[in-house]
């Protein structure tokens, strides 16, 4: 086997880290999702591929490239040079991939991410591995989300031994953005029955008036229950009066997924979002996130949280 195939496997495969490591404030990077490798040690960074300045022009969604990659780090600081773990089919027709998330569930692991397809329609499709680093292929033909909506932003949560996605209905599409759900099949490759909505941009705003259409975006849903309080808790991201973008955190008021929601609150206002929170290797609570939410100035940025049950605290410095 010569050395480029070596290599290629190699990579495929989820050979050890890869040299060249760069620190977090020069990583290009939209929506960061952490997935914790106890394991191993270190924390997995996942990433749109993005295309190289100028190589795509200044089109939006093209330069977001068409995969899904893979940083790695010991401390959250100083990450390894990136390697690829999801190449989308052509028969997909993917323009770009949006807002990847991994997620292990019944003993495979899931890339959610929002494929932009050449008509311009954007919904969350899965994508599977036996591995964490990968190689993904999809699941099925079709996103999960409804493909005559503008969907986007997917996430996973399991109640009741039941999967469901938690995605986004665009504000673009209908004015008023909506978070919704649906529950997927046991192998996440098709949604069962239809979407449900659990709140509406215009429920809570970050902005005071409602007559403009970018205080109605809802953006990044994550969600997470307190052990201390059994509590189930949602970040987003909106939009508020100085076009900044926030995260807010919301709760359910029966601690269930369907809610309803409400509570809603900004946690981080300094024109950052799209987050998640994980585990650190010492057990601690974090949260990530990109900032400032600026084209190819974004950059991933980790926060400690403060969970007392009744509601979450992101700790800035």
């Amino acid at each position: 086997m010569g050395e480029a195939a070596v290599l290629a496997t190699a990579i495929l495969a989820g050979a050890a880290l890869v040299a060249g490591a760069d620190t977090a404030d020069k990583i290009h990077i939209r929506d960061p999702f952490v997935v914790v490798d106890r394991e191993k040690g270190c924390y997995c960074l996942l990433s749109s591929c993005f295309a190289p300045p100028g190589e795509r022009g200044n089109d939006f969604f093209a330069f977001l490239g068409t995969g899904a990659k893979i940083y790695e780090s010991k401390d959250l600081v100083n990450w390894s040079e990136a390697r690829q773990v999801l190449t989308i089919p052509d028969w997909v027709g993917c323009r770009a991939l949006w807002a990847p998330e991994l997620h292990q569930f019944r003993g495979k692991w899931y890339i959610l991410g929002t494929v932009n397809g050449a008509d311009n329609r954007r919904g969350t499709w899965t994508f599977v591995s036996e591995n964490l680093r990968g190689p993904y292929r999809p699941t099925g033909r079709r996103s999960i989300t409804p493909p005559e909506w503008l969907a986007l932003d997917g996430t996973l949560w399991v109640e009741d031994d039941k999967p469901y996605m938690v995605f986004c209905h665009e504000w673009v599409q209908i004015g008023d953005g909506e978070m919704c759900y649906v529950q997927m099949n046991d192998d996440l490759s098709a949604p069962v029955g239809e979407p449900r909505t659990l709140f509406k941009a215009t429920d809570y705003t970050a902005s005071p008036s409602k007559a403009r259409c970018l205080d109605h975006v809802t953006d990044g849903p994550f969600l997470y229950r307190s052990p201390k309080s059994g509590r189930l808790f949602m970040t987003w991201s909106n939009v508020d009066a100085k076009r900044q973008y926030v995260v807010v955190l919301s709760e359910s008021a029966s601690g269930r997924l369907s809610g309803p929601w409400g509570r809603h609150k900004v946690i981080f206002g300094k024109d950052g979002g799209h987050g998640m929170l994980f585990r650190k290797l010492d057990g601690s609570l974090a949260f990530a996130l990109h900032q400032p939410n600026a084209v190819r100035s974004e950059r991933p940025k980790f926060f400690p949280v403060e969970d007392d049950g009744e509601t979450l605290r992101i700790v800035q410095e």
